[in-house]
C-alpha cells in the first residue's frame, strides 16, 4: 500500500510538471495583442523668480506633455522548449503638447500659447523570448526584439517631417495564464537601440539613440492565447 501511494504521488507529481512547462514546449503557438502606453509632463515656472521689466512684474510659465500609445499584435511559437520566436507589427501615435503662458501686472503683456502635434509611426519586426516557468501559471521571461517602419508628424508648431528607422529592444516580462489557454502579459523595457533617417523640409539628416528606460512611466499590457 505504502508502495503504491508513493508511486501514486510521483505520477502527480510528473503530470504537474507537465501541466507547468505544457505551454512553453516545443510547437506550441501564441498570439497576443498588447498595449502600451508611455508619459511624461515636464514643468517650469519663474514664479519664484519675478521678473521687472518697463514697470511691470513678468511671471512666466511653460508645460510640455509627452504621451506615447503603442498597440501591437504578435504571433510566436516554441522553436525549443522554453524559447519563443515570432513577428509583430505595431502602431504608436505620440502626443506633444507645449503650453506656455505669460501674467503680468499689465493687462496688454499677458498671453496664453499652446501647440499640440502628433507623430504617427507603423512597425514590422521580430522578437525572441526565452521563458522561466515558475509554477503552473506563471512564468517569467527574457525579449529580445529588433523593428523597421517609418514615421510622420502633423499639427502645430512643427515643420513636415518623415522618417525611416530601425530600433532593437530588450525587455523582461511576466507571463501569467488565467486558464490553460488564455494569458496576460506585464513588461517593462530594459534599454532601446534607435538608429533614424530623418526628413524635414527636404533636409535628411540621421541619428542613433541609445537609452535605458526602465521606469514607472512605462506600462505595457497583453492578453493572449496558446494553443
Amino acid at each position: 500500500m505504502k508502495k503504491k501511494l508513493i508511486f501514486s504521488l510521483i505520477i502527480l507529481l510528473v503530470m504537474i510538471n507537465h501541466l507547468s512547462t505544457a505551454q512553453y514546449n516545443k510547437g506550441s503557438r501564441f498570439w497576443l495583442a498588447e498595449g502600451t502606453f508611455t508619459g511624461s509632463i515636464y514643468l517650469n515656472s519663474s514664479l519664484g523668480d519675478r521678473k521687472y521689466t518697463a514697470g511691470s512684474y513678468f511671471d512666466k510659465d511653460f508645460q510640455i506633455k509627452n504621451h506615447t500609445i503603442t498597440i501591437a499584435y504578435k504571433n510566436g511559437s516554441f522553436s525549443a522548449n522554453n524559447k519563443a520566436k515570432g513577428w509583430l507589427v505595431s502602431y504608436n501615435i505620440i502626443f506633444n503638447q507645449f503650453t506656455s503662458s505669460q501674467k503680468s501686472t499689465n493687462s496688454y503683456s499677458n498671453f496664453n500659447l499652446t501647440e499640440t502635434n502628433y507623430t504617427h509611426a507603423f512597425n514590422g519586426g521580430y522578437f525572441i523570448d526565452k521563458f522561466i516557468p515558475i509554477s503552473k501559471s506563471l512564468a517569467i521571461y527574457g525579449e529580445v526584439l529588433g523593428k523597421i517602419g517609418f514615421s510622420f508628424n502633423n499639427g502645430k508648431g512643427i515643420s513636415p517631417a518623415h522618417d525611416i528607422h530601425i530600433a532593437a529592444n530588450a525587455n523582461l516580462g511576466i507571463r501569467y495564464f488565467i486558464n490553460k489557454k488564455i494569458f496576460v502579459n506585464g513588461q517593462a523595457s530594459l534599454a532601446n537601440i534607435n538608429l533614424q533617417s530623418l526628413t524635414v523640409n527636404d533636409k535628411t539628416s540621421a541619428k542613433v539613440d541609445i537609452s535605458s528606460i526602465m521606469t514607472i512611466n512605462t506600462i505595457s499590457i497583453a492578453f493572449g492565447k496558446s494553443f
